[in-house]
């Protein structure tokens, strides 16, 4: 009976291994010879680990610690998986750990490695024949081979509780699984052994008790210098690593950071070393044929590449998931929400999830973060998916989905978009929780929406291009993405030019317009605006045209051709009046107000705010009334209307607070301080700057932030804090330096002059004001030039430098006169009055002071007209006094 029982063990054995043999190679290490049948057959010795790991310090620890025979309770956790796409180092990191457990003496039964080829549709080694070798590496005669596989799981489980009784303790190493059933036999029933897998699938079965490590791609430096480190142990000359570190950073990069793909391509510069590194990254630098790019021969006929490693991940899924991953590749940005894939895909989002996240689970693109409803592909992944979907577009439907996704980012952007342009308190408004959903949407759709936009440009979908510029300019340019919200602009305008639809150009432009002059590009706006009402003209509409030339004013303004703003905002308010566009009317009476007022022409500002607040409160609009209050708030200044200029400034704050718009908020803050200020109401002009400055630091607005910083600076100094004042005005210089605004770094250094001339710090004072004169007089800004020589000339007075003195309020006041602005002048003259009366020039000096005396008086200053007729009563005396004295 026995001896049938065994005949009939050895022929189930031979069907199952294919009459291999075991031999010992090793005190705890076998290999499993291969037979010449037709099934693939497992190995069971260790293979050599990599000399060093890169960038993998973490998840080494963490295996380890699961390693650790220190852990030997009943609930430890005795399985873990490593998981990954391919060619990511799952097998590297396994076989790191095992030896370095194996050089910490935690496995004195032994280390068996199995090798499964889990990934090879047709060559993967069954469970049957992975636990066969394993129990034949264990010492297990073949003659003692049970027949069957539940009665050799069942060996393999008394095998691992005898050597547990002899504190024998087992680490199997399951390399490249194909699933759990491949593995689940393998699990340890004790804990005091260890089973470790690898797999480009995640493990998870509720029969199948792992702990699951994902791994991910390098980070960019350990990827240059996993390189760096590969060519050195190649040729310890090669000087390559040291010299062309940058190159190597961008072949990393290529290569999506992605351990398989920079073996390739460090092999690649080892096969040639005299290939500069900046070859070989130009040569992958071609998404096109990259992958190809990463392929090189090993000898023998046998080659290393990326794409068959996908090809035999790919190979493994199921139609739809097939599909699925062909698809994903249409989306043109970096990542794609479950909802977008669903329009894409044209599913439900419940069915777009499952389809995801089986192909997650298969190592083909991961959940980033989990639980974030946002998929990404590893960029080599994405090219070989793309080429996929590109050879089966036809079949795959891929122009239809390109057109549902597109539709889809339209709506959810306008609906944003349109939810984030009504302003809490105001009838319809969202509540801040939905504003914050909104808001939080086109942030992680960004680059989605603006790849989108150009390649609906690309595509000949120019209508679609540029109306997803359009909504997506107010989002852009306000969070300041200013990058971007050129790109989407120019990307409209090419489409519509391409598709000769000169409505979308019109269009097009204007929305270009727009996003020039909040990036503070004046110049490219001014021409912008040029080219949307010509074809306004063209097409004799005339809504267009009052908007192109209100756009137009104020990109003039910001290059400081006032007068010609006037002009444009002129034509405008008359196109508007002429069409009933009272909108446009009121927002063109308000910018045309702060043009009027640069030109100092403070009667005609005022009246056009008036009017502008009179029209917005007509139509109801709140907003547009708060800014035009800020606008007349500061011609009031000027005019030293101070009390009313308070407020103006505080009636625009509490509007701009009612309606929940912190930016306008911030804005009329800073405004009031500068009345403040005049008011001598240095405490709360501070308060005002510091609430104005944290909003526009809050919401990124980097130009405003300068400014804030500047009136901060001005109300400090009032109450003497010149050393926090000059801080700011530094840190307001070199922001402003950063965002290339000269204008207002030149105001900043102005004012920075004047801070560290009342701190007693003439000669830096100096220097600081001499820049920012150059600065103005480049810019041909004649009124800010001709204050940069007032502040010189104090300077220069205080620290005795006369003829420089005498010679810059000469040509300050002769840019004030030029200018029209009496009282400018007033002041600069009486400051050269009193240089000539210092240089002894008493007669001169006398007629200076007499001529600010009649400007005074034409400008009807009570105050100063009786200060500087005292002054110059008691300059005569004085003249008089030094006459009557005897020469010597």
């Amino acid at each position: 009976m026995a001896g049938k029982n065994t005949r009939r063990w050895r022929t189930q054995r031979a069907r199952a291994s294919g009459h291999a043999r075991i031999n010992m190679v090793a005190g705890d290490q076998y290999v499993l010879a291969p037979s010449r049948g037709p099934e693939p057959q497992a190995s069971v010795a260790l293979p050599a680990a990599p000399t060093q790991l890169f960038g993998r310090h973490a998840q080494l620890q963490q295996v380890l610690t699961l390693l650790d025979p220190a852990e030997q309770r009943s609930s430890a956790i005795t399985v873990t998986a490593v998981s990954g796409l391919a060619g990511v180092g799952k097998t590297a990191l396994a076989l790191y750990a095992a030896h370095e457990a194996v050089a910490r003496g935690w496995f004195t039964g032994g280390v068996l490695f199995v090798p499964l080829a889990g990934a090879e549709q047709d060559g993967a080694v069954g469970a049957d024949q992975a636990l066969g070798a394993v129990l034949r590496a264990l010492g297990v005669r073949d003659d003692d081979l049970p027949p069957t596989f539940d009665e050799q799981a069942a060996l393999y489980r008394c095998e691992l509780a005898r050597r547990a009784e002899r504190g024998e303790r087992l680490l199997v190493v399951a390399d490249d699984a194909a699933g759990v059933a491949q593995v689940r036999h393998l699990v340890p029933g004790s804990p005091l052994h260890r089973l470790l897998v690898t797999s480009r699938r995640s493990l998870i079965s509720p029969t199948f008790p792992a702990r699951l490590i994902d791994l991910a791609e390098l980070a960019p430096d350990q990827a240059a210098d996993f390189m760096a480190h590969a060519l050195a142990q190649a040729r310890e000359h090669d000087l390559r690593p040291g010299s062309e570190r940058a190159a190597l950073a961008e072949v990393a990069a290529h290569c999506g950071h992605l351990p398989l793909a920079l073996h390739i391509a460090a092999a690649l510069l080892i096969s040639d070393p005299g290939l500069p590194v900046a070859t070989l990254a130009a040569d992958l630098s071609d998404m096109r044929t990259r992958l190809a790019v990463l392929s090189c021969e090993t000898g023998g006929g046998h080659s290393l590449a990326v794409r068959p490693a996908f090809d035999l991940s790919y190979s493994l899924l199921r139609p739809d998931q097939r599909l699925a991953f062909r698809l994903f590749s249409v989306n043109p940005g970096p990542d794609l929400a479950t909802e977008g894939f669903a329009a894409l895909a044209g599913v439900t989002e419940r069915d777009a999830r499952d389809v995801l996240s089986a192909l997650t689970r298969a190592g083909l693109m991961r959940e980033q973060p989990i639980g974030s409803g946002r998929w990404r592909m590893h960029d080599l992944i994405r090219l070989y998916a793309d080429e996929l979907s590109t050879a089966q577009a036809g079949t795959d439907g891929r122009e239809d989905a390109l057109d549902r996704l597109l539709t889809h980012y339209l709506s959810a952007t306008r609906s944003a978009s349109d939810h984030l342009g009504v302003p809490c308190g105001e009838e319809g408004a969202p509540g801040s929780s939905e504003k914050t959903a909104h808001l939080a949407w086109f942030v992680d759709e960004r680059f989605n929406l603006v790849s989108s936009t150009r390649l609906a440009a690309e595509t000949g979908r120019a209508g679609l291009a540029v109306a997803l510029a359009l909504g997506l300019v107010r989002f852009l340019v306000e969070h300041g993405y200013f990058d971007d919200a050129l790109a989407a602009g120019h990307h409209a305008v090419a489409a519509a030019r391409k598709f000769d639809d000169r409505n979308l150009e019109m269009t097009a432009w204007g929305t270009l317009g727009e996003i020039l002059q909040h990036a503070r590009r004046f110049g490219a706006a001014v021409d912008a605006y040029k080219n949307c009402l010509a074809l306004a003209r063209e097409l004799a509409d005339r809504h267009h045209q009052t908007r192109a030339l209100l756009g137009l004013g104020n990109a003039l303004r910001g290059k400081g051709r006032y007068t010609k703003a006037v002009e444009a905002f002129g034509q405008g308010l008359a196109l508007s009046r002429e069409t009933e566009q009272r909108h446009l009317e009121a927002a063109t009476l308000c910018d045309l107000g702060a043009a009027l007022r640069s030109l100092r022409r403070f009667d005609e500002a005022i009246e056009a705010c008036e009017q502008s607040i009179e029209v917005f409160r007509d139509l109801g609009d709140r907003g547009g009334e708060g800014s035009a209050l800020v606008v007349l708030g500061g011609a009031l200044t000027e005019v030293r209307q101070f009390g009313r200029a308070v407020d103006v400034g505080r009636e625009a704050v509490a509007i701009a607070r009612a309606l929940g718009r912190r930016s306008s908020e911030a804005a009329a803050l800073a405004s009031t301080s500068w009345a403040l200020c005049e008011e001598r109401r240095f405490a709360e002009a501070v308060d005002a700057c510091r609430q104005s400055l944290s909003v526009f630091r809050d919401l990124g607005d980097r130009h405003r932030e300068g400014l804030a910083l500047m009136e901060l600076a001005i109300a400090l100094q009032g109450t003497r804090r010149f050393d926090e004042a000059i801080e700011a005005l530094r840190e307001c210089v070199d922001l402003h330096g950063e965002l290339e605004d000269m204008e207002a770094q030149a105001d900043a250094l102005l004012n920075l002059g004047s801070a560290l001339t009342r701190a007693k710090r003439y000669e830096e004072a100096i220097a600081v004001s001499r820049r920012g004169l150059v600065i103005q007089a480049e810019r041909g800004d004649r009124h800010r030039e001709g204050s940069a020589l007032y502040n010189l000339s104090l300077l220069y007075r205080v620290t005795r430098r006369y003829g420089e003195a005498m010679s810059a309020c000469q040509r300050s006041a002769a840019i004030f006169r030029e200018l029209g602005d009496r009282r400018s002048e007033s002041r600069v003259l009486v400051n050269q009055a009193v240089v000539l009366l210092r240089t002894r020039r008493f007669m001169e000096a006398v007629d200076v002071r007499r001529q600010a005396a009649l400007l005074s008086r034409e400008l009807g200053d009570v105050d100063a007209r009786s200060r500087a007729a005292n002054r110059l009563l008691a300059m005569e005396e004085r003249v008089k006094d030094r006459s009557r004295r005897p020469l010597r």
